[in-house]
């Protein structure tokens, strides 16, 4: 017996959002993961290289990461893009672009520890793996999805039409 749609979207909302939440979570356990490594391989290491510009090189790109992940998901789930996304494809394009982009900024969380790391191995220095981590778990936690919220949006689009869209 085939579920109704509205049950359907429900427990696709449920599976995409466990999906979404795992990959932040990820990038979580990574970054504290290599945060860990650091301070323990670094008891003993010497920097790699001396070259400050390649450190300052990838400072720059933790930083312009991190601002850059959370400007990504402002602009993906501003109001207008996501009636735009609902008008074109309905509640499942927007649970799509939804997940996407979550799994997106939680990969970028991922990349601004393993740069972190980076910087540990050519420095030698672990606290500026803390200092990456700390920028990489902020960025995965404050794109967590919230189940809650991704309901609010996907019932709003699916209820209210594409012209008064719910804000998650």
């Amino acid at each position: 017996m085939a579920r109704a749609g509205t049950e359907t979207i429900a427990f696709d909302i449920a599976r995409r959002q466990r999906k979404a939440a795992r990959a932040s979570m990820a990038a979580v356990a990574l970054a504290l993961l290599l945060l860990a490594l650091a301070f323990v391989f670094s008891v003993n290491a010497r920097p790699v290289l001396q070259n400050a510009s390649s450190v300052a090189v990838l400072w720059a790109v933790v930083l312009a990461s991190g601002l850059g992940a959370i400007f990504f998901r402002r602009v993906q789930f501003s109001s207008r893009r996501i009636a735009h996304l609902a008008a074109m494809g309905g509640p499942e394009r927007v649970l799509q672009t939804l997940e996407r982009t979550t799994v997106l900024v939680a990969a970028l969380a991922g990349a601004i520890a393993l740069a972190g790391f980076a910087i540990v191995v050519i420095t030698g220095e672990p606290f500026d793996m803390l200092r990456a981590a700390f920028i990489s778990v902020f960025v995965a936690l404050s794109n967590y999805p919230r189940l809650h919220a991704w309901r609010r949006v996907v019932e709003g689009v699916a209820t209210k039409g594409n012209d008064e869209v719910a804000k998650g």
